[in-house]
């Protein structure tokens, strides 16, 4: 007798068709799975290194401002802009045009929206933020150097001068200082298509400077706190001797086709107040001699 016709043969062996179709579906679901959520990680954090860098530009930009504002009024060794001759101080340009009249306003050491120079009316200037310039002496004591107009002062007393050889002539320890101008303000015409925080500076040669401070500023507010009556009030212009500054600054960046902002305030305490004496003696002095006309 044949047993063998009786036995079950095994299955043969490997998988059908059907589970290969079912194996790949599965496989390609979570392999789209895993690289959707890998975009969206990117994505998240695409987007927030550009939330983080909008946030930095707005506080390098208030970082610079600030930095304006509690020197303003700052004359190297005292900050009495009234003991300072400016006579020999040459002509200041500034696109060509002569502003020296504008920018040796040293009484005016913060000027909001006020008298501008021409280099600053001109197309692309955004109209409606505000405009701040700050005139003072550089910190630390500068070299003469006939490129720039510089300060010669002692603690009474000053001059300008743009020839590199300051007369100390009436002077007790006198040092010498760069004379700085910085004005602010938005410009709206970019090669980016971003707005820009610019400013106008004094550098070389008598010169007014076009410079870039930061670019993606959208917004640029400025107030003073005055004390009235025992209680800090807060006014976009300025009346006396303010107190405090708030500097307001909204940065932008484009992620994609969202457009992301971050608003950045600081309230800055102005060191260099005016004195409130009246200066002894007439220092307008003769321009081409002014170690010679000292306070008495």
């Amino acid at each position: 007798m044949n047993l063998n016709c009786c036995q079950t043969r095994p299955p043969p062996g490997g998988v059908s068709l059907v589970e290969v179709l079912i194996a790949t579906s599965i496989g390609l679901f979570l392999v789209a799975g895993s690289l959707s959520l890998y975009a969206n990680i990117r994505r998240i954090e695409s987007q927030a290194n550009m939330q983080l860098h909008i946030q930095e530009s707005a506080t390098f930009a208030l970082d610079i401002i600030s930095h304006d504002l509690r020197m303003a009024n700052f004359w190297g060794l005292h900050n009495d802009p009234r003991h300072l001759v400016t006579g020999n101080s040459g002509v200041i340009y500034c696109r060509n045009n002569d502003v020296t009249a504008w920018a040796l306003q040293l009484i005016q050491a913060i000027e909001l929206n006020g008298s501008l120079a021409p280099c600053m009316n001109q197309p692309g200037r955004n109209p409606h933020t505000d405009r701040l310039t700050l005139r003072y002496a550089s910190a630390a004591p500068a070299a003469p150097d006939p490129r720039y107009v510089q300060i010669h002062t002692d603690h009474r007393w000053g001059y300008l001068h743009k020839n590199g050889t300051p007369d100390p002539t009436g002077m007790h320890n006198p040092e010498n200082f760069q004379l700085l101008i910085h004005s602010y303000y938005l410009s709206a015409n970019t090669p980016t298509s971003l707005p820009e925080l610019r400013r106008w500076a004094l550098g070389s040669n008598a010169t007014m400077r076009n410079e870039m401070v930061m670019p993606g500023i959208s917004a640029f507010e400025v107030s003073f706190a005055y004390m009235r009556t025992g209680q800090l009030v807060w006014k976009n212009i300025i009346d006396s001797n303010p107190l405090l500054a708030r500097i307001t600054l909204t940065a932008i960046g484009i992620h994609a086709t969202e457009t992301l902002e971050h608003t950045a305030s600081r309230i800055i305490a102005l060191k260099n107040l005016p004195a409130s004496a009246a200066p002894a003696g007439d220092l307008k002095g003769d321009s081409n001699s002014p170690a010679s006309s000292p306070p008495t």
